[in-house]
């Protein structure tokens, strides 16, 4: 080989590396320049701001503000302690955030939530102390990227308890009184009374002054207080959901029991043998029967008198009371009663021949210092 071609060989070799070389620390730099440039757009980003401040947050809650703001705030039914037990309690699951309006454009806001609550707010800010442009030099001249990479500051924090604020609100009979915590509620705490009893609504007409209900509402507890009832007693009352409010209404005692039992047998046979028809044109004979059982002047009196002409027109040939029974008595207060009546009977009509029918009466009664009468049929 001769020195010229050597000398190529060799120049061409070191070009190639010097070369190699460049296109390396071209390469090295472009690289370096993304990483630097990839760490502080990942610091310029607010996501690991606030999900450590979130949580840090779930140890330091109490200490970070919760506990002025609580002071802030009415809990009449509760103390300091047992709301800031509440509070943790609520707050001890899962904290997040969700990015809120700001009134300030150079602050981020972000609610802070446990579940569907609210509770507070806090604000992200740009570190102005930080560099906002991205720089690099190239070919001895610095190149600013048209980007703010500063990187994110919690800027402030403000707590609202009030979305934990709940309300408890219970019917009971007016008689009854309802606790919270120990501390009676008051007629402040009445937003609306004299609510008829629903099984008792078809007898208002007949007594005005028949029990009613009453209903209160307490606000401004944090979390939820079960509400203790008492009745007229002082006892506590437990309110079962499944049944109406008849379960307010105390059943007869035994001797009014027994003293409207004999009344209700005796009307009952009287009363379905003379709307069976049986008399015929002799109805106002049974008519008369019924007086002394029925109040003068009274709706179910009137109504009897009304059906004497049909009932004189009747073809009933035959008439038996099979089986009587009065199932149940409510006090209706101030002497009146609803007496509850399941009776069978047969009867046997010309051209229907014989039929069986069950009978279910609800009497209304008044009880007159022992002189019992029919009012009406409910």
């Amino acid at each position: 080989m001769s020195y010229r071609k050597k000398r190529n060989k060799i120049i061409f070799w070191a070009l190639l590396i010097i070369y190699t070389l460049a296109i390396a620390a071209v390469v090295v730099f472009a690289l370096r320049t993304l990483w630097d440039f990839a760490d502080l757009y990942e610091k310029s980003m607010p996501d690991d701001v606030i999900d450590s401040y979130v949580s840090q947050l779930s140890t330091d809650l109490w200490e970070e503000g919760l506990a002025d703001t609580m002071s802030l705030m009415e809990h009449p039914f509760q103390s300091d302690e047992e709301c800031k037990a509440v509070v943790m309690e609520l707050l001890s699951g899962e904290i997040n955030h969700v990015r809120s309006v700001s009134a300030d454009p150079n602050l981020n806001a972000y609610s802070l939530r446990v579940g569907k609550s609210s509770f507070g707010k806090v604000y992200l800010v740009k570190d102005e102390t930080k560099n906002a442009k991205f720089e690099i030099e190239l070919l001895d001249k610095e190149i600013e990227l048209p980007w703010d990479l500063r990187p994110w500051l919690v800027h402030s924090q403000e707590f609202d308890l009030s979305g934990l604020y709940t309300s408890v609100e219970v019917t009971v009979p007016a008689t009854y009184s309802v606790q919270l915590n120990g501390i009676t509620l008051g007629p402040e705490y009445i937003v609306e009374q004299g609510i008829q009893y629903d099984s008792l609504r078809d007898f208002y007409d007949v007594n005005p002054n028949l029990p009613t209900k009453t209903t209160y509402r307490a606000d401004k507890i944090i979390g939820y207080i079960t509400p203790v009832i008492l009745d007229e007693n002082g006892s506590v009352y437990e309110i079962d959901s499944s049944r109406d409010d008849s379960q307010f209404i105390k059943p007869c005692d035994p001797e009014k029991f027994a003293r409207l039992d004999g009344f209700c047998s005796k009307f009952t046979e009287k009363y379905l043998r003379y709307t069976s028809g049986i008399m015929g044109k002799h109805s106002s004979g049974g008519y008369s029967e019924l007086t002394g059982y029925v109040m003068p002047g009274g709706d179910l009196d009137k109504r009897l008198y009304a059906a004497l002409d049909g009932l004189g027109w009747a073809h009933t040939h035959a008439f038996r009371l099979d089986s009587y029974q009065l199932v149940n008595a409510i006090d209706l207060g101030e002497g009146y009663y609803v007496c509850d009546v399941v009776a069978q009977t047969t009867s046997v009509t010309q051209g229907s021949g014989e039929s069986v029918d069950i009978n279910e009466l609800k009497i209304i009664v008044f009880d007159n210092y022992g002189d019992i009468r029919a009012l009406s049929l409910a």
